[in-house]
């Protein structure tokens, strides 16, 4: 009987041990299930894996590597345009204005942007999860918008190409006094009064829409006021330097395309 009861009470103490430790392992899964579900809900949206539809994340990858790409080939293209023209004619095309004038402002502005954003979009194919600190507007993260705003990048980056070289040596970031360049009012001239800034402005509104977000939106306000004001000094300039021969092209022609 001695040796029953102590087998039986080795048996129990085996049973409590094992119902003991069944259920510290139940709440230490159930604890880290928990921790787990809380940290998912906490930093999904800042590690980006919110749930889209298959056909909406294949269209923001192509547009990921579109975006960088795109950066890519247009800041390339114009410092191989910039280095050939210097060349050629020995002086560069580029004039950012004096420093403290408002011409140099928007230069500068213009630079810092182009830098930022190549690096940013250069900078979403090997973390993606950039995305979240850009305050993206979710709302109009979808197919039609991402592709509308591609279509403008790349029609618009086409157009610049196309008056670069229509306008060949005449082209200019920026306006001196002494340019040694020609009044253009014919070809993209006629149609609009400053067709390079206004391809600009396209490839701005596209960005937006490629990218909707808050750092987008600061982009194309920056952008719009920059643009705009370096179109009205460029017309003071070209006003100066050639008088009622712009005068009168000016008349007739609108700033942009329909709007004057």
């Amino acid at each position: 009987m001695g040796l029953g009861l102590n087998a039986s009470n080795h048996l129990m103490k085996q049973f409590a041990r094992s119902s003991l430790m069944q259920g510290c392992r139940e709440k230490l899964v159930a604890g880290r299930r928990t921790w787990q579900t809380i940290v998912a809900t906490v930093f999904a949206p800042l590690l980006g894996n919110e749930k889209r539809s298959d056909r909406t994340m294949t269209t923001i990858d192509f547009t990921r590597w579109f975006l960088a790409l795109y950066f890519t080939s247009v800041a390339s293209f114009y410092t191989v345009r910039i280095i050939v023209l210097a060349r050629r004619y020995g002086e560069s095309p580029v004039f950012s204005g004096q420093p403290g004038t408002l011409h140099y402002a928007t230069h500068l502005a213009f630079r810092v942007f182009r830098i930022v954003i190549l690096g940013v979009c250069v900078a979403r194919i090997p973390w993606p999860q950039l995305d979240r600190y850009l305050i993206p507007f979710d709302q109009l993260w979808e197919p039609a918008i991402l592709m509308t705003g591609n279509v403008l990048l790349a029609t618009s980056f086409a157009m610049a190409v196309a008056i670069h070289m229509y306008m060949g040596k005449n082209w200019r970031s920026g306006t001196r006094n002494d340019d040694r360049t020609e009044l253009m009012t014919r070809g993209p001239f006629a149609l609009s009064q400053n067709p390079m800034l206004l391809c600009v402005l396209v490839a701005q509104s596209g960005f937006f829409l490629t990218l909707p977000s808050g750092f987008t939106l600061v982009c194309w306000v920056v952008g719009i006021w920059a643009v705009t004001t370096q179109a009205k000094i460029e017309t003071g300039l070209l006003r100066r330097r050639f008088g009622a021969a712009y005068d009168e092209y000016a008349e007739k022609t609108p700033r942009w395309l329909l709007f004057r």
